[in-house]
């Protein structure tokens, strides 16, 4: 157990979206040390064109969690080596007053995000964490993959321990690190068994069978598969549950496909419970087939079938989950898994306790002890 300790955790993604590792890890570490988590910056191009986009600021979730909003930087610093180290400049600023006020000095840099090693440096943290989660090269916008494979490989060269989320991720670090090590995504199973799972309002009056997607809906998302398979299928009802942006919505214009917007993730267990046949419907990419499943753990939580694309962790669990390769495995899935007797719904749920983020979160606590020789690991 990481006890006692200052710890600097800097994430790809705001606190309060919908809760993947980064803030899982974040709000365990706080059980038991102060951590300060840095939201990512947007830039000021970002916010010319999103002028909600939240502050720079700090908000207090509890005594021991902190959140500090960082403030916008320069464009094209993912494409341009001195752009990004004025960046770097900018955010240092930013966070050494803060920290200093705080009387926060970073024992631990956990870290998500590979675009500030410069500031990392800085900081002199004790110990730094890679925790590798996504291939970073592989997002499209404003950015040089290979500027940022280069910033990457600063960043695990200066880690004492990384962990990657799948196979592949792994192969790209390790030869940068030996510490390297795969721990997959889990899930918190007893938070979808036992949290409450009344039916929404917005489902109510909604036909079955429903076909279901809990998660953001951004670039990643297969929006014309579901509308072809809507089109051919109008007895079926999709539920499509998260953020969207009014592009998609125009798309999926149909009686039969409801796009629901964001809900909390308290919501989540009730929404999920109410889908007959859960989905991953994602663009088939590098990207997407090399997730680490984090959402079918969630649908298997609640026992749920699920109809993705051919993510390779889910390969070998085909027996509890539906594969497809085309439009029309697609709609064949579907009906599959809709003919179903429910004789897999334990087995789901079991897999699913078996892959609690505890267990995932003691693993990596553990290397972090077997590899420190800087003595940051108290047991308790």
């Amino acid at each position: 157990m990481i006890e006692g300790k200052d710890i600097l955790i800097v994430s790809t993604l705001g606190l309060s979206d919908l809760p993947t590792r980064k803030q899982r890890i974040a709000r365990h570490l706080s059980e038991r040390n102060r951590v300060i988590y840095l939201e990512p910056p947007s830039t000021s191009l970002g916010r010319m064109l999103r002028p909600d986009l939240p502050k720079p600021g700090i908000d207090t979730t509890n005594h021991n969690l902190i959140i500090i909003r960082l403030p916008d930087i320069l464009p094209f610093g993912l494409k341009t080596p001195i752009i990004q180290q004025i960046n770097e400049r900018i955010l240092l600023h930013y966070i050494g007053p803060i920290l200093s006020e705080l009387k926060f000095v970073p024992q631990i840099l956990w870290t998500y995000l590979v675009d500030f090693p410069g500031l990392y440096e800085a900081l002199k943290p004790e110990l730094v964490v890679y925790d590798c989660v996504d291939d970073h090269s592989s997002y499209a916008g404003l950015r040089s993959p290979r500027f940022v494979n280069w910033l990457e490989k600063k960043v695990v060269g200066m880690s004492q321990v990384c962990f990657a989320t799948t196979e592949e991720l792994l192969e790209k670090i390790k030869p940068f690190q030996q510490n390297s090590f795969l721990v997959t995504n889990g899930v918190d199973a007893d938070y979808f068994i036992q949290h409450p799972k009344t039916r929404p309002l917005d489902l109510q009056d909604m036909p079955s069978p429903i076909i279901g997607y809990f998660g953001a809906i951004q670039e990643w998302f297969d929006v014309e598969l579901i509308l072809q398979t809507a089109k051919a299928n109008p007895m079926l009802c999709f539920v499509l549950v998260g953020p969207y942006t009014s592009g998609i919505k125009s798309s999926l214009n149909l009686p039969n496909v409801h796009l629901l917007g964001r809900k909390s993730y308290d919501e989540a267990p009730a929404y999920i419970n109410a889908f007959d046949v859960c989905l991953i419907p994602f663009k088939k990419n590098n990207l997407t087939l090399n997730i680490s499943p984090l959402k079918f753990y969630e649908y298997c939580a609640l026992g749920k079938p699920t109809v993705s694309i051919p993510v390779k962790q889910m390969l070998p669990l085909a027996d509890f989950c539906y594969l497809y390769d085309s439009e029309r495995d697609f709609e064949w899935m579907i009906q599959t898994a809709l003919s179903e007797d429910g004789n897999r719904n334990q087995e789901r749920i079991q897999l699913a306790k078996d892959n609690s983020w505890e267990s995932k979160f003691q693993l990596m606590f553990q290397k972090i002890e077997e590899i420190s020789k800087l003595d940051i690991i108290e047991n308790s």
